[in-house]
């Protein structure tokens, strides 16, 4: 059997980890490139800010520690804890960035040398998210779970006693008596941040997220027990609450509604009994086209009985577009209640089933730039931002868009 050295353990691991991060960033160029050449439609996405609560465990990895991994829990426990908060931006579905406050508490034993330390912390970084389904995937921002990278720089500011297992005594102190460049005098060391975390999404406005992250500083004075490996780590893995926030629900009234970069139209009106004009403003979007009624001459005066012409049914044959709203994995919703969510018109909505969930779209139309100027109006005016074209063959929704 090959025992293999902690501190040549640890120095390896660090550089696969150097190995995978490059190699990440190349795959993330090379996908950019490709995406832009991507004429699938893209889930509608608005920037949001979001707040998270978080806290966890808080492990040492560095000299002063009687296992390899797992923390000691006899004798003297190494598990600690720590918690904080992040205030984040999400730019795209694929990257978000933010700023983290840190407190937390380390400790390690070696009985080996009779002793152990124990350490409290205050840390600030800034990191990105790298959302991997989002960056490999389809961008949609209404995922049940999902998994992301996270990057960061940040400063940690300490103070450590290295006390004797046997006496209790202090053998060795740092960040204490104003001797350190951090505040009240602690020790304040530079940090590198990488891991993993996943999300778990509620509804709109909520999001659990599980992380685990390791911080490299740069040198070996946590345990201030400087020896072996030159670059102490410690693991934060927390449970976070994620609230978003900060989007306006920009809803108007149904007539109010004209799409973007549309004008309203002027058509003048000419009644039968009469031979002034009058101008009506009629918006482009509710306007439908309707055969002219000819009326002749030698009956202008008499009364003209106009019969309503029903609405055209479902079309289900052949393609046509349509603007997805929501999609349900947990089971149907009613038509009645997504209406009086978004204060669409119950008729304008249908349910699907797409790939074992539920799907609600908006609209039949014939072209892609019909769905389209509807989409931007659902994302604009009824603040449905996640809002995207789809396509139907037979009733059946597409995987992706067809050539136009």
């Amino acid at each position: 059997m090959i025992l293999v050295n902690h501190k040549t353990f640890v120095m390896k691991l660090n550089k696969l980890f150097w190995k995978i991060l490059f190699s990440g960033a190349v795959i993330l160029l090379f996908s950019q490139v490709l995406s832009a050449q991507d004429k699938s439609e893209p889930h509608g996405f608005s920037p949001t800010w979001q707040i998270k609560f978080h806290g966890g465990t808080s492990i040492f990895f560095g000299d002063i520690k009687q296992n390899p991994f797992w923390p000691l829990s006899s004798d003297h426990n190494e598990w600690s804890f720590a918690g904080g908060l992040n205030l984040e931006y999400q730019i795209s579905p694929v990257f978000a960035v933010g700023i983290q406050g840190l407190y937390g508490q380390l400790s390690g034993t070696k009985k080996k040398y009779d002793v152990y330390f124990v350490n409290n912390y205050y840390e600030s970084n800034l990191f990105t998210n790298i959302n991997f389904n989002n960056l490999f995937g389809r961008k949609r921002t209404t995922r049940l779970f999902s998994v992301y990278g996270l990057l960061g720089v940040g400063l940690v500011q300490f103070k450590t006693q290295l006390r004797s297992l046997t006496t209790g005594a202090t053998i060795k102190a740092s960040g204490e008596g104003g001797a350190g460049s951090g505040i009240k005098g602690r020790t304040l060391e530079g940090i590198l941040i990488y891991g993993l975390g996943v999300n778990f999404r509620l509804n709109n406005s909520w999001i659990i997220q599980l992380e685990s992250a390791n911080r490299t500083m740069n040198s070996d004075a946590q345990d201030v027990w400087v020896s072996g490996y030159p670059y102490d780590i410690y693991n934060y893995t927390s449970l976070g609450f994620v609230y978003k926030f900060g989007t306006r629900n920009k809803k108007k009234k149904e007539e109010e509604v004209t799409p973007a970069g549309e004008e309203p139209v002027v058509i003048p009106v000419v009644p039968v009994d009469t031979a002034v004009a009058e101008e009506v403003v009629v918006d482009t979007a509710t306007v439908e086209e309707v055969p002219a009624t000819v009326v002749p001459a030698d009956t202008a005066n008499e009364e003209v009985v106009v019969t309503e012409i029903p609405p055209a049914e479902t079309i289900t044959e052949g393609l046509n577009y349509r603007v997805q709203i929501l999609a349900r994995f947990t089971g149907p919703l009613t038509v009645e209640s997504i209406s009086s969510a978004y204060k669409i018109p119950a008729g304008d909505i249908t349910e699907d089933v797409y790939e074992g969930h539920f799907i609600y779209t908006v609209g039949h139309f014939d072209t892609y730039e019909e769905a389209r100027i509807k989409r931007d109006e659902l994302r604009y005016y009824y603040g449905i931002t996640d809002a995207f074209v789809v396509a139907f063959d037979k009733g059946k929704r597409l995987e992706h868009l067809p050539d136009e």
